[in-house]
């Protein structure tokens, strides 16, 4: 994504990312419409700074590992292994934490799995104020 931004084909690199990180396969042709495509074309030179930036990547193992709150994670079974591999580095070092994949969920699963989203969320949020 990044040579394709840095080449000037925003609409292809965003494309991209909603087909293979996002959404999955198929959701710009199928899913967006125009005033979404737009929007994702128009901040791809954002995706091409965060690049050049600062290691992603890099977490404060330290400091989560002191976190006090409760905390829940989520991610989808359909997510990049990137993303799935950054959440079980988390659940090692946050000390109160839940977690609960979105069967069928992308990287944005608020988006592709809406309703789920919002049970497993909800649920983490009673499940939490319980304690």
């Amino acid at each position: 994504m990044g040579r394709r931004i840095a080449q000037g084909d925003h609409e292809g690199a965003a494309r991209q990312f909603v087909d293979e990180v996002a959404f999955g396969h198929g959701a710009w042709d199928n899913q967006l419409p125009p005033e979404s495509k737009a929007i994702f074309v128009q901040n791809a030179p954002t995706f091409l700074d965060e690049l050049h930036g600062p290691n992603p990547a890099t977490i404060d193992e330290e400091a989560i590992s002191h976190l006090q709150v409760p905390v829940r994670l989520t991610n989808g079974s359909e997510s990049p292994p990137s993303f799935v591999r950054v959440i079980d580095r988390l659940v090692e070092l946050i000390p109160r934490v839940t977690r609960e994949p979105i069967a069928g969920a992308a990287h944005i699963p608020q988006l592709t799995t809406p309703k789920r989203y919002v049970e497993i969320t909800t649920r983490g949020v009673q499940q939490h104020a319980a304690v």
